[in-house]
């Protein structure tokens, strides 16, 4: 994907993660946790649990707490609706940071910033999440794979990375997707998904039939 960027062809480094893909017991064992979980318990575990959340922050927090601890409380509570794949979606997103990092050590550069795993862990949540419930509705069979390029720019002293996020669902449109920012969709859940992941990134974009997204980054600078 970085090709079609503007990058310089002399330096770039790739990583790959599969999670899903289970068989046997484990897979009747994660459709049995899945099935358990229904939408109205979902959202009621969601709401009771977001309400305590909130209540437990400080009046005096700063926007970056704030979102600091919505990441945190996304993670912690991704379980909830993924069962075990959640966990593992967890695991590959901690992984991707140890990646990047050491590319940037790589390069001579400081580790990724506290504010920078916060801000890249919202979008790859976001990207998972879509991928697992929308893509391959939450089919714990079917694979989400995820991709991560390192490259340098070309023209500028950038460390760019791209998350490719793909799923094995059957894709959608994405003009079809309601703007959550629409004064007459403001109640809507669909679409704030995307337009984290658009409005915390360099780049979005994604590729036909709409089950591949790729997001982009500047993570550093030489």
């Amino acid at each position: 994907m970085l090709e079609e960027l503007d990058v310089h062809p002399a330096f770039s480094r790739r990583r790959s993660w599969k999670s899903g893909g289970l068989t046997g017991d484990a897979l009747e064992a994660a459709r049995a946790d899945i099935a358990a979980r229904t939408e109205e318990r979902e959202r009621q575990i969601w709401k009771d649990e977001a309400e305590w959340f909130f209540r437990s922050l400080d009046q005096d927090a700063t926007p970056g707490e704030i979102t600091e601890r919505v990441f945190l409380f996304i993670r912690s509570n991704r379980h909830e609706y993924l069962g075990p794949l959640g966990s593992d979606l967890l695991s590959v997103q901690e992984d991707l940071f140890g990646a990047v990092d050491e590319v940037l050590i790589e390069l001579g550069l400081e580790k990724l910033t506290e504010a920078q795993r916060v801000r890249m862990g919202i979008v790859l949540e976001e990207a998972h999440k879509n991928a697992a419930m929308h893509g391959n509705l939450r089919d714990p069979e079917r694979i989400i794979e995820t991709r991560l390029q390192v490259a340098l720019g070309r023209t500028e002293a950038d460390v760019i990375a791209c998350v490719t996020v793909v799923d094995e669902g059957d894709g959608f449109d994405l003009a079809s997707v309601p703007d959550p920012t629409d004064e007459d969709h403001l109640e809507m859940v669909t679409g704030r998904g995307l337009l984290l992941c658009r409005d915390m990134s360099r780049g979005m974009r994604h590729d036909p039939p709409g089950n591949t997204i790729h997001i982009w980054d500047t993570v550093g600078q030489m």
